[in-house]
């Protein structure tokens, strides 16, 4: 009993907002864009998904293109190669060079910091 109470009066209100063109009209663009919208989450959550992807692997392949050079130059340290010459071979900056002098802990390494 209740719920046809509430179905005359959602009726009535349909009948009243479906009456005036302007309104109807206002609704189903209203409709069409939120439609629209929701059809374009999935696409753009992919795109978002590809370019963290992407963005993901560029900073992987530095961050072990880095570590790969760190890695020589510390075998080259081991094997007494000058300093200078492993900061032009492996094209180092100061910084890179003091970190991975600092990092290696022989004598040698430490009296042999570069100042930036």
């Amino acid at each position: 009993m209740e719920q046809d109470k509430i179905f005359k009066e959602a009726h009535k209100v349909e009948a009243k907002f479906c009456a005036d063109d302007e309104n109807w009209f206002a609704y189903l663009r209203r409709e069409k864009y939120l439609h629209d919208e929701a059809s374009r989450i999935p696409y753009i959550k992919a795109k978002a998904e590809k370019r963290g992807e992407k963005r993901g692997m560029e900073i992987g392949e530095k961050s072990g293109r880095l570590m790969e050079k760190f890695e020589n130059a510390k075998n080259l340290l081991k094997a007494k190669v000058d300093v200078s010459t492993i900061k032009q071979a492996l094209k180092l900056t100061d910084d890179e060079l003091n970190a991975i002098l600092t990092e290696s802990g022989t004598a040698d390494a430490k009296s042999a910091v570069v100042d930036g």
